[in-house]
């Protein structure tokens, strides 16, 4: 099964954690539907919410994908191909630069919610 890095950055601002983003690792399942890179942010979002990952200890310690979120989207078929970073917006995807990911993982919760970058 493949895997799908999102950058969580609900975490920078939670108390109970260490002001870092975190990353989670989504099990994508074989099935899923994957030829376009919507298709892997789909994937990404759907199998990173905590209902669908109760099996994975994981869920326990980190956010369900949400809004302002990155996903790192690679290419499946060349694992050390490049990736292209998403930002998850409240309807679908928007491809960003590593510099607004930087910019991004420096705002709060709220303002990351609704920075126009995760306008979808």
């Amino acid at each position: 099964m493949p895997h799908v890095k999102v950058h969580v950055l609900g975490h920078t601002q939670d108390p109970r954690g260490d002001g870092k983003p975190k990353v989670r690792l989504v099990t994508v399942p074989d099935d899923a539907p994957f030829e376009t890179d919507e298709d892997k942010c789909n994937a990404a979002f759907q199998y990173g919410q905590n209902d669908f990952s109760a099996g994975n200890p994981e869920h326990n310690t980190t956010f369900s994908v949400s809004v302002g979120d990155v996903v790192e989207v690679p290419a499946w078929d060349d694992p050390e191909a490049d990736y292209t970073l998403y930002v998850v917006c409240g309807v679908g995807f928007k491809a960003i630069t590593s510099d607004e990911f930087e910019m991004l993982k420096g705002l709060s919760s709220a303002d990351r919610t609704f920075h126009p970058l995760c306008r979808g």
